[in-house]
């Protein structure tokens, strides 16, 4: 093969006479068959793109027409008519570059022999959404107790696969994606037992901010698993735990209710939240007590960080907030109904009335 400086030299007399089908003559013909993609790909092996001074890009031959798509983070059709592919099978090949883009790009350096090139090449998998899942985590029945294993995504991958948030059943050999939100939809033409799917969208409603958060990698694998454990073991057990979903607070509470501070040893009213690392036993959560300042009663080191304590402050300090939780605290009010009239923060700190409350403002 002729080195780069030869090819300069060679091409020198027609530098201007650009045309995609000159430039596509030296590509390398990645072909359907391979690629599982509805079209044969053009790829440049050679750095010819700056020889014929444009970015990086592959061509899709449809019929008789090159195709010119960056090789980008967001492959885009260039200088031709975009209605030349339908948007379905762009997608697939936007997903192809993407998936690749780091390998074609070395390719089109000439960093990369062609065997190596072929070998690494991800092709596109027909089950695409098997192809997804396999990067998702895992949450078997015996942890959530469902009738079929679930796939979380943990890594923000609904964002390169251009989709809403979702959570993906394992049906048989199917992988079922249900949306993650207040009204979880079936978003496949794959049956699933109606029973079966009423058992998961009252999962994801439960679990829908912890589903959330975990999908935007705003949570550890720890604290995640940590958490849902919690919410399980909660659900059994009825314990006054204040979870995330009903507070707005990113950590749990455990709320002394009926009393009970009265016969202890400490004989003040005491919460208990789930600092970081905390073990599942909420007998091993931080102790605040339930007056002002709202410190730990023996000076005890906090990990939390001060951002996150301060939505616990508001939240407690807010004035219907902090009678109703003495009222659970002293065994005036059960804990479910405070859960039911809270009024919960919100991620900047502010204040959310209960829909009661504005209910009863505008009777009044």
């Amino acid at each position: 093969m002729k080195n780069f400086n030869e090819f300069i030299l060679e091409q020198n007399s027609y530098k201007n006479n650009f045309s995609i089908e000159k430039e596509v003559n030296d590509f390398t013909i990645v072909d359907a068959e391979f690629t599982r993609l509805p079209y044969d790909l053009y790829i440049d092996s050679y750095k010819y793109y700056k020889y014929y001074n444009h970015k990086p890009w592959l061509y899709v031959k449809v019929n008789n027409n090159f195709i010119p798509i960056t090789i980008s983070d967001n492959p885009s059709i260039v200088n031709a008519n975009k209605n030349v592919l339908n948007k379905d099978e762009f997608e697939k090949i936007r997903k192809f570059i993407i998936a690749n883009k780091n390998l074609l790009l070395k390719y089109a350096d000439d960093l990369l022999d062609d065997s190596i090139f072929f070998d690494s090449l991800q092709k596109v998998n027909e089950s695409s959404y098997e192809n997804e899942a396999k990067d998702f985590t895992l949450l078997d029945t015996e942890l959530t107790g469902l009738p079929y294993d679930l796939y979380a995504d943990s890594c923000g991958y609904y964002k390169f696969y251009k989709h809403e948030k979702l959570l993906y059943a394992k049906v048989g050999n199917n992988f079922i994606p249900i949306t993650i939100s207040d009204y979880p939809k079936n978003k496949d033409n794959k049956k699933i037992n109606n029973e079966d799917f009423e058992k998961i969208k009252k999962f994801i409603v439960k679990h829908k901010r912890l589903l959330s958060d975990y999908c935007d990698s705003k949570l550890s694998d720890k604290y995640f698993f940590n958490t849902l454990k919690i919410n399980e073991s909660e659900e059994l057990n009825e314990m006054a735990i204040l979870r995330t979903e009903d507070s707005g607070i990113p950590f749990r509470i455990w709320i002394d209710d009926g009393g009970t501070w009265k016969n202890s040893t400490h004989n003040k009213p005491r919460l208990k939240i789930q600092d970081e690392d905390c073990s599942l036993d909420s007998n091993d959560w931080l102790p605040i007590l339930f007056e002002e300042p709202y410190q730990t009663p023996n000076g005890q080191t906090m990990k939390m960080n001060a951002k996150k304590f301060n939505l616990f402050l508001t939240f407690v300090r807010d004035e219907e907030n902090n009678k109703n939780i003495l009222k659970v605290l002293n065994g005036e009010m059960k804990f479910r109904d405070f859960v039911n009239v809270l009024h919960k923060v919100d991620k900047h700190g502010n204040i959310i009335k209960n829909t009661k409350d504005n209910a009863k403002e505008q009777t009044n």
